[in-house]
């Protein structure tokens, strides 16, 4: 059978498409988690916020993930099994509208965050954070881009194009952990964790509040 009849192949087409979009929304909604924080002063509601937060990365993925199954538009997409080329519009609509969309929603928060801290004691750090979130982001991502681009115009495959392509897009999720994960108090909070873990209390450790905990991603 041809890969795109196998059940494995549909399988990891669906987890590409859903799993990637999902990690889209989620780079937005960190964006907004610190826009609310930083500019609005929401720090005590981000917790009471994070249910909708799931059902917005998790419901809006599962949505278009079904539309393109509906669709009958997994299967061997080229480089690995995804949308197949023939259904070029579900591509376009269920992911990289999604994509762009996410793309300038970040650009543009980002931008306001950086305005508001202006002057504080805060600006240099959070405008270096912001800057390489979005930097990642989008040096991560415009390769598919343009890989998909050239793949709707012009029916010969560029090999360079889908060598960046098939090398970049699988590192998002290092990539994230990276750049979100790897900064002074976001450690000091897996090591609090850790201890409490391992001590059974938390009796005598103080837990960061909901404004600390938010702003984490930028500290």
């Amino acid at each position: 059978a041809e890969c795109n009849e196998t059940p494995g192949c549909i399988v990891s087409a669906i987890m590409t498409q859903f799993f990637d979009v999902a990690n889209f929304f989620w780079t937005s909604i960190i964006a907004f988690n610190i826009y609310a924080v930083l500019v609005k002063g929401k720090g005590r509601a981000v917790e009471y916020w994070e249910k909708y937060y799931h059902m917005i990365s998790w419901g809006l993925s599962g949505v278009l993930a079904v539309i393109v199954g509906a669709s009958g538009g997994y299967g061997d997409a080229g480089i690995w099994c995804w949308i197949v080329e023939s259904k070029m519009w579900l591509r376009f609509f269920c992911y990289y509208l999604p994509l762009v969309i996410v793309m300038t929603f970040n650009i543009v928060v980002c931008l306001i965050v950086m305005r508001a801290v202006r002057d504080s004691s805060q600006e240099a750090m959070v405008n270096f954070r912001l800057r390489l979130y979005v930097f990642v982001f989008i040096f991560v991502r415009m390769w598919s881009i343009f890989d998909r681009l050239q793949n709707a115009f012009n029916d010969t495959p560029v090999f360079s194009l889908a060598l960046l392509h098939s090398i970049f897009s699988p590192m998002q999720g290092i990539a994230n952990a990276l750049v979100y994960g790897c900064n002074y108090q976001v450690v000091q909070q897996y090591r609090y964790c850790c201890d409490r873990n391992r001590d059974g209390t938390d009796e005598d450790t103080e837990r960061l509040d909901g404004t600390e905990s938010a702003a984490i991603s930028v500290a």
